[in-house]
């Protein structure tokens, strides 16, 4: 009998011992379950915290560019057909803030105001200080080739800033009205643009794909 409760409390003993070690054990990996837990919640606050402020920078630097451009009205007047994201078009003066754009994305900034010094090009009416892409390169409508000055009364126009700073026409690509995250005048934007020659090979491929080089051949 002496024997059968000693061996009986030695397999008492040992099971106690495995159930501490496997609660243990447990316990070990809730606990690195819990860390890893916290650790992918920091990092993905953190992420979105220099999304937020990444994103207020931008916009804010397009605003204070678009403050600097408006004095030259970079802008296209009413029933100009700007392309949409899901492949509709939407004239100038019904976009709203949060449209999304084909190539341009979020509509972030628009306006109306009253242009003198207008331009007929590629279908379009617009200002001279407009950039537009063309053969591959930005440059001001009021020094292309193609564009037309007009003895028009002064008109409404509509400027738009989008996210990434572009819109798509019916025919063309062009700058919207900030043209650059940094306020960096005129002539500097426009340098910039023409330097961002990886942006532009896209853009290149961006009007073949949307028949933009066929439109203005025809």
């Amino acid at each position: 009998a002496a024997e059968v409760r000693a061996a009986a409390e030695r397999a008492a003993a040992e099971a106690r011992h495995r159930a501490e070690q496997v609660a243990a054990e447990a316990r070990h990996r809730a606990e690195q379950a819990a860390a890893e837990a916290r650790h992918r919640a920091e990092a993905a606050a953190a992420a979105a915290r220099h999304a937020a402020e990444e994103a207020a920078r931008r916009t804010a630097n397009a605003f204070r560019s678009a403050g600097h451009a408006v004095q030259n009205f970079f802008c296209h007047t009413a029933g100009t057909l700007i392309a949409m994201a899901d492949g509709t078009y939407k004239p100038v003066e019904q976009l709203k803030m949060g449209d999304e754009t084909l190539l341009g994305g979020e509509v972030i900034g628009r306006g109306e105001v009253i242009a003198t010094d207008l331009y007929s090009y590629r279908g379009t009416v617009l200002n001279g200080r407009h950039a537009v892409f063309e053969d591959g390169q930005w440059v001001r409508v009021e020094n292309s080739p193609l564009a037309t000055l007009l003895d028009v009364p002064p008109a409404p126009v509509y400027p738009v800033v989008t996210a990434n700073h572009l819109l798509v026409c019916e025919q063309y690509i062009c700058a919207d009205l900030a043209e650059y995250d940094e306020d960096i005048g005129a002539v500097g934007r426009l340098a910039m643009l023409n330097a961002d020659t990886e942006r532009n090979a896209e853009l290149l491929r961006a009007e073949k794909a949307y028949g933009l080089s066929q439109q203005r051949a025809a």
